[in-house]
């Protein structure tokens, strides 16, 4: 179970014990994306006084493995994992696709912010709603 917090990321057992914290540079609002070989994916929407926003991947022991920065606010649409291993997310007006190792992959920018939870269909597409009253949808 994970959970975000106002500076971490929170690794909790079923029983409700605390099985660690990941220190993030700001508050969590997204929800963990979780990749088949257990590495977490989850955005911070940064601090001026700790660090900037950023995608972090957590290995499943909660050590990082790597964070990406764009220049802009990742403000709580939570990250999706396509079916090649591809990690989507959202930061300002930005779509970003990244590959598993951290390496950015293309970004396209919207008309509006972007807040919400992605969504990967069936056909492997993945729709992102926008502020400003569109549906984006990009081919995998």
């Amino acid at each position: 179970i994970y959970v975000g917090t106002d500076e971490a990321l929170v690794a909790v057992n079923p029983d409700g014990t605390l099985r660690w914290k990941f220190q993030t540079a700001g508050r969590v609002f997204s929800s963990a994306a979780i990749a088949t070989d257990g590495t977490i994916y989850v955005s911070s929407i940064g601090n001026s006084k700790i660090g900037p926003s950023a995608l972090y991947a957590i290995s499943p022991a909660g050590t990082q493995l790597w964070a990406q920065t764009t220049g802009a606010k990742f403000r709580g649409g939570s990250s999706a994992i396509g079916a090649d291993g591809t990690i989507y997310a959202v930061a300002g007006s930005q779509v970003l696709a990244f590959l598993p190792d951290g390496s950015p992959l293309w970004s396209y920018s919207t008309g509006g912010t972007l807040q919400s939870a992605l969504a990967i269909g069936a056909d492997g597409t993945l729709y992102v709603p926008s502020t400003d009253h569109r549906l984006y949808a990009f081919a995998p």
